[in-house]
């Protein structure tokens, strides 16, 4: 559970940072 909570997360902050930018 903990592993999958990271990954997910991880790509969220990624694709969140490409518009913002």
């Amino acid at each position: 559970m903990p592993q999958n909570a990271p990954m997910p997360q991880s790509n969220v902050i990624q694709l969140t940072s490409l518009p913002l930018s």
